[in-house]
């Protein structure tokens, strides 16, 4: 089972389905109204489900066995990053086997100020110390991001 938090309006479940996954998803996102367009658009697939969620208490309660988290940090608030480093480690708790998240880089060519940029190697670095030893980070792709993944156990595919 797949929990993806911060889902938006769902399209990371087309993407993981043509590339082959058949298992139970679950999209959480504060917006309603991307969640009922999400139901809307998925209403088809009876392994897939949309709940309104930003609370990390109902992420507790959901059974998952990874978590992905894409864009959800990119917005400048107050605490950004103490918020990033709250929610992951939540939801690693919650996470039978692992965890991935992206952010933007302080490393892009171009910033923008209200945008969070965070430096990867200090984040990851920090999750290893914090949260897990079975840390991969990558910073080799297109774009001004980069994806951090965390796992309960060494040689965990993701």
């Amino acid at each position: 089972m797949l929990l993806d938090w911060g889902c938006g309006l769902g399209d990371l479940l087309e993407y993981l389905r043509f590339q082959g996954f058949t298992g139970t998803y679950i999209g959480a996102d504060i917006n309603k109204e991307f969640i009922a367009e999400a139901r809307k658009k998925h209403a088809d697939d009876p392994r897939a489900s949309f709940i309104v969620s930003g609370s990390l208490q109902d992420a507790a309660r959901l059974q998952y066995d990874y978590c992905l988290l894409s864009g959800v940090f990119n917005i400048v608030a107050e605490d950004t990053g103490a918020e990033l480093k709250n929610t992951v480690q939540t939801l690693f708790k919650g996470a039978r086997r692992g965890v991935a998240f992206n952010a933007l880089s302080t490393h892009a060519k171009e910033k923008k100020p209200d945008l969070a940029y965070f430096d990867p190697f200090a984040l990851g670095e920090w999750c290893a110390r914090e949260i897990t030893p079975y840390v991969a980070l990558r910073h080799d792709y297109r774009g001004e991001n980069f994806t951090v993944y965390l796992y309960k156990d060494r040689g965990v595919d993701f």
